[in-house]
């Protein structure tokens, strides 16, 4: 039997015990030092912001709902204010918002009532997200150690899921996968000690747990409810086998009803969007977990699929090539172990708890995987929405290795050399992990093959956008520089955490038409970024080893921009230096937006809205801004309406009724981020074409605002 094979490295005397707690508490130590000294080093990705600010509306909600003052607007950005679910879109309110208010919380208390930059906000999550991630592995740790009952293979467990690259690279920003595997762990590891040795002090803890890990992401109801099933499954073995029953329900019948009334009151009592209608909100967050309500493309083995139409061997086999290789054939083993032992005597894993955890470790990680291939659910970003699963992949994977040490445990040179060989390719996970940083999140083992990002999305979080636009801005020597994005989903969002000189010179636009350099992340597009025009040129790649992760882009087209004074005139006819600073010359017609060619006097608006973009003035910090127009009025048009938006501040009304020498003054306010340049959006209310409103005169272009000068002072 399995179970009865104990391999000569679990054999030790009774003092060997001595070093638990201080290998242990060396081990956790060592990983907090770690992760404090490299927290920083992860860009933003994709869904920070969102998560964020469901902890910052449940906090100003609580604020308002019991008025607390202090707590009715936290956000230390001052960005958002909202207080109420509604504000929300529905797919944000129907998260549970457990961590993501705890994190608010924390900035609030940490920040206090100064103005935070978002830098300094979003590394403070890192940290707090490493953290639950860190109370993820102890968990495992103590699963592992209870299960074998060995504190050294409890270690080993957790350094296992330290040494798996993806899951430890995630653990740095993403709040929703890595915050659910620790608080579903925390969960499975409390409501194990529960149900092998129910009292009312475990009940009251894995019902917390079990409460966090639902009010993180519902599916933290599976916990509790394989708990009940393991003590059903306990009570049927013992009315077949007519054994005493009465024993049974004089365990567990008190402290299973405080077990379930702690993880019922808490779910609720941590989940305020509940609060008004539970039961009525519960079901519509049940709903929205299956059926998620959009859908997205994913480059799946070199075929790009919707996330609705992945077909059912997506999750097995992103956990095949993202899992490091030598823990697959020993999961294999521990999995088929398990199976065998229940096909060949099920009834006999009722008194058995070892064989019980056994069969609770592979519920939850086939339970999940099973449901989503039957019920199609949508899935993308590879398996991250089933991360929480991978604790017990590890867990089957140490049944199947001490299995196999077991078995050559008589065979000294083979089983030393297994050992050596598989401490050697723990050390390599290391290094690898060590050379990848910061994008140990898009390791691929060799079954993935080569040239990654023709086969498998690879930067699904856009983590590498921020290292993309550090070297565009390091290396280009323009006062501002315009980027745009080749894949799906790229989110600039990364210049967030860059120095703000560098963030400052940053410009994104949504066409390469518009862009200096164009950044491809390769999500599902797996070929390389080319222009109908081919202006662009590879410019520089971002690479793990050989294996190219983002690649960036140069347009041989844009020419240098110009530097502006202030009192400076600047003017915007043929050939003038205000030129270089219209955003979209001649496209209009691809981009609807943009100006039209420019004329003797200065060049009119093409579309609804126009951009300037200048450089920031030299000799100082201009206060004013003043801009000469041109207006399309006559007698049947008599006005022209426009709004003026200066560096995404407030939008500001005009009405010009002269064709020409209209005015306008601007007081330019100071900006939460300086740039080194100054957008102005200029939208005209009224567009129209002058045949339409001059007799005899033929110019059917719809001609929006004309600018004809601006002067800084």
């Amino acid at each position: 039997m399995l179970d009865n094979i104990t391999p000569r490295c679990l054999r030790f005397a009774k003092a060997d015990h001595a070093g638990r707690r201080f290998w242990v508490g060396l081990f956790f130590l060592l990983m907090v030092v770690l992760g404090w000294s490299i927290y920083s080093d992860y860009g933003f990705t994709r869904d920070e912001s969102i998560n964020r600010q469901r902890g910052i509306v449940t906090i100003n909600y609580l604020g308002k709902l019991f008025n607390w003052p202090d707590w009715q607007n936290i956000d230390p950005l001052k960005q958002d204010a909202r207080n109420r679910f509604e504000e929300l879109s529905p797919t944000e309110a129907e998260h549970g918002a457990v961590f993501e208010s705890a994190s608010a919380a924390i900035e609030k208390l940490w920040f206090g009532n100064e103005i935070a930059t978002e830098r300094d906000v979003y590394r403070l999550r890192h940290f707090l997200i490493y953290l639950a991630f860190v109370g993820g592995v102890f968990a495992l740790y103590q699963i592992a150690a209870r299960r074998f009952a060995d504190w050294r293979v409890g270690l080993l467990a957790a350094l296992m899921l330290v040494l798996s690259p993806r899951i430890f690279g995630n653990a740095f920003f993403n709040s929703m996968d890595i915050v659910f595997l620790a608080s579903f762990s925390l969960a499975a590891n409390a409501s194990l000690a529960f149900f092998l040795k129910p009292n009312w002090r475990l009940a009251i803890l894995g019902g917390l747990w079990s409460a966090i890990a639902f009010d993180v992401r519902n599916l933290g109801i599976l916990v509790p409810t394989l708990i009940l099933a393991l003590i059903f499954w306990q009570w049927l073995i013992r009315v077949i086998s007519r054994a005493n029953n009465k024993e049974l329900p004089q365990l567990y019948l008190k402290p299973l009803f405080i077990y379930l009334i702690t993880f019922i009151g808490l779910a609720i009592l941590f989940w305020p969007w509940l609060w008004e209608s539970p039961w009525e909100r519960l079901w519509q967050a049940f709903m929205v977990m299956a059926h998620i309500p959009f859908e997205l493309e994913v480059l799946y083995l070199g075929n790009i699929i919707g996330s609705f139409a992945v077909p059912w061997h997506y999750v097995p086999v992103w956990i095949a090539i993202s899992s490091p290789l030598i823990y697959l054939p020993f999961f294999v083993i521990g999995l088929g172990f398990t199976f065998f032992t229940f096909i060949k005597s099920p009834f006999l894993l009722g008194p058995n708890r070892v064989q019980l955890q056994d069969l609770f470790f592979t519920a939850l990680f086939l339970a999940p995987i099973v449901a989503v291939i039957v019920f199609h659910s949508a899935l993308y970003d590879s398996w991250r929405h089933l991360f929480f699963v991978y604790p017990f992949f590890i867990l089957l994977a140490l049944k199947g290795w001490i299995w196999f040490l077991g078995k050559i445990d008589s065979y000294i040179f083979f089983y030393r050399a297994s050992i050596i060989c598989f401490s050697l390719y723990l050390a390599f996970l290391g290094v690898w992990m060590f050379k990848a940083h910061p994008f140990e999140s898009m390791y691929f083992n060799m079954l993935a093959g080569k040239d990654w990002k023709s086969h498998f999305d690879v930067d699904y979080w856009s983590l590498g956008s921020q290292q993309a636009l550090e070297y565009v801005v390091r290396h280009d020597t323009k006062p501002f520089v315009k980027v745009g994005s080749v894949s799906q989903l790229t989110d600039f969002g990364g210049s967030r955490l860059m120095d703000p000189t560098e963030y400052g010179r940053l410009y994104g636009v949504h066409s390469p038409l518009l862009a200096d350099y164009m950044i491809d992340i390769y999500r599902t597009n797996p070929e390389p970024f080319i222009n109908s025009k081919n202006t662009y040129v590879p410019y520089h790649d971002i690479k793990i080893g050989d294996e190219t992760i983002i690649s960036i882009y140069k347009n041989q087209l844009n020419p240098p921009v110009p530097s502006v004074e202030i009192g400076e005139k600047i003017e915007f006819s043929k050939a003038a230096k205000g030129t270089y600073f219209l955003l979209g010359i001649g496209m209009a017609d691809r981009l609807g937006i943009g100006w039209h060619y420019p004329e003797n006097w200065g060049t009119w608006a093409a579309a609804d809205k126009a951009t300037l973009l200048i450089a920031t003035p030299s000799g100082g910090k201009p206060q004013t801004l003043t801009l000469e127009m041109n207006a399309l009025v006559s007698p049947k048009h008599p006005i022209q309406r426009i709004e003026i938006r200066v560096n995404g501040g407030p939008t500001q009304t005009f009405v010009l009724n002269k064709s020409v020498g209209n005015m306008i003054t601007l007081v330019l306010s100071k900006q939460k981020r300086p740039t080194n340049y100054v957008e102005i959006e200029i939208r005209s209310l009224d567009r129209v074409a002058p045949q339409d409103i001059i007799k005899g005169y033929e110019d059917s272009r719809p001609l929006g605002i004309g600018i004809v000068s601006i002067i800084f002072e």
